[in-house]
């Protein structure tokens, strides 16, 4: 009996070695538990999902956040899954989650020791990031996030009064004449162009009635999920998709959405970019996954406040 134990715990261990890593990321005063569904969809699919767990310290903007936040959280998701800081992964992220990847991945050499009070930064001549990291991300999918500032107006009010103060610094650098999303720019660098994928969400129920808009020049002007203008997500130079649900497509239900996650799986085995096509349904894949019990399993930074 106890070979036979050894035997099946020897080949559990092989089988979640071979699986690919996924570090999910959570947008702005957003949570993790928005991956619940994602996670198991996922991990059905032969991947190994796990959550990076964050929230700012107030003072910080955005570019302190990649390097002395975000960085060290996707290091302590892998280890918690068993991977060593060698270990090549995925990435899926939400929102702002996709802007502070993107300045960790483009942007190693960068100096952001001080932040400035109206969103640029200095340093000590001295790198902040990880070079080596972008030989380690196999692929990175963007849901909603801003590449293009948010261009709703939500990121303009949370920056002037949004209720947890360390968040409202976050916020100005959401803006799109943020030096922040200026520096990114909105072009993929060739050396992530076939890894990255851009996932603009419009809403079925649009809480702001605003105009559409053509924010990434195609001609055709698009609506928003409630936070970010769907072409406001787009990259020149990466694959771009765009979900327009009757369900689970607002900005923080659209994690949820069973098609979504069907286009992630695909983007990540076979770098399947999905066609826009007409508004359609979609079952929850967070339905029947507890929200404070997964909380419970994932304490967050946030709750901790």
């Amino acid at each position: 009996m106890a070979v036979k134990t050894l035997l099946v715990a020897s080949l559990l261990a092989s089988s979640a070695a071979a699986a690919e890593p996924v570090v999910l990321l959570h947008g702005f005063a957003s949570h993790a538990d928005i991956w619940r569904g994602s996670e198991v969809v996922l991990r059905e699919a032969g991947f190994a999902p796990g959550p990076a767990l964050w929230a700012p310290t107030e003072g910080m903007r955005s570019p302190q956040v990649a390097v002395r936040v975000l960085l060290p959280a996707i290091e302590a998701a892998l280890s918690e899954k068993g991977y060593g800081p060698e270990a090549r992964f995925h990435v899926v992220s939400h929102s702002m989650g996709g802007l502070l990847m993107r300045f960790l991945l483009e942007h190693p050499q960068a100096d952001v020791d001080t932040p400035w009070p109206g969103g640029g930064w200095t340093g000590d001549r001295r790198p902040d990031g990880d070079p080596g990291l972008a030989q380690r991300v196999l692929s990175l999918v963007m849901i909603s996030t801003p590449n293009r500032g948010a261009r709703t107006g939500a990121a303009a009010a949370a920056c002037a009064s949004f209720p947890n103060r360390a968040w409202r610094r976050l916020a100005c650098d959401l803006a799109p004449d943020s030096p922040f999303v200026d520096y990114l720019g909105s072009e993929a660098p060739a050396a992530f162009a076939d890894r990255y994928l851009a996932i603009g969400v419009s809403t079925a129920a649009p809480m702001m009635l605003l105009p559409l808009l053509d924010a990434d020049g195609d001609g055709t002007p698009r609506a928003h999920d409630n936070a970010v203008y769907a072409d406001a997500v787009q990259l020149d130079g990466a694959a771009f998709a765009l979900w327009r649900g009757w369900t689970q497509s607002d900005h923080f239900r659209v994690t949820c959405s069973e098609q979504v996650n069907r286009w992630i799986v695909g983007w990540l085995r076979e770098r399947i970019v999905p066609p826009i096509g007409p508004r359609v349904r979609s079952s929850d894949v967070c339905k029947g996954v507890s929200k404070s019990a997964w909380r419970k399993a994932n304490p967050d930074p946030q709750d901790q406040d």
